[in-house]
């Protein structure tokens, strides 16, 4: 399913609301109730889980185009994530109903359920990787990863457009901000990853998929 076919839903259907945040603002948190689904128009919004040691899961992170909230779908089903904004931006908002209705009209519930299996594969390989794999390799294949839903490709490599800091890597492969950082070092010595002029994060993907074929 398409960033554009989203777009088309919640800015052409006339029930969805546009709501501006700001940097760390809780666009809803964990055990909330609302029947909301969200559009990200602008910025970036990290999905985080609580865990019971008081450190967050990080679950994803949704660029310009992307969706969360999808448990709203649900009927009487409370929020099991939080959803914060890591930037100022602009979501839209629309209710899991009225979203329902527009899939069905616009012949895209096929595509819809296409994505939420998709998304499902990728958090059962995370699952996988955390429990099998060791911490450099976590962090290596996360950043392919990352190079495929969050980069542009580029003759240096897949450009990672909006910064994503030591310790949300380390939230999202499950380690430590100091060891992310010792990894990360390690790779661009290795010429594996590179930071451009204006600090973003470039990985030369063959180089990086060989390097981890033979760790």
């Amino acid at each position: 399913m398409s960033g554009d076919d989203l777009k088309e839903i919640f800015l052409g259907s006339g029930r969805a609301g546009r709501v501006q945040v700001e940097r760390h603002q809780d666009i809803y948190i964990c055990g909330d109730t609302e029947r909301l689904i969200y559009f990200v128009e602008s910025g970036s919004v990290r999905v985080s889980r609580p865990s019971a040691a008081g450190r967050d899961c990080l679950l994803r992170i949704e660029l310009a185009g992307g969706i969360f909230g999808e448990l709203a779908l649900l009927e009487a089903h409370e929020r099991l994530e939080t959803a914060t904004a890591r930037e100022k931006g602009a979501v839209w908002r629309m209710r899991g109903s009225d979203f329902w209705r527009e899939l069905r009209k616009r012949d895209l519930l096929e595509p819809f359920v296409s994505h939420l299996i998709l998304r499902m594969a990728d958090q059962d390989r995370r699952i996988a990787h955390l429990i099998t794999e060791p911490s450099l390799r976590r962090l290596g294949k996360m950043l392919l990863m990352l190079a495929h839903r969050l980069g542009t490709r580029t003759r240096e490599g897949f450009r990672i457009g909006t910064r994503i800091s030591h310790e949300e890597l380390a939230d999202l492969v499950g380690t430590t901000r100091p060891r992310v950082s010792t990894f990360l070092c390690d790779l661009r010595r290795r010429n594996l990853i590179e930071v451009s002029d204006n600090r973003h994060l470039v990985i030369h993907e063959e180089s990086l998929r060989r390097f981890l074929g033979d760790f």
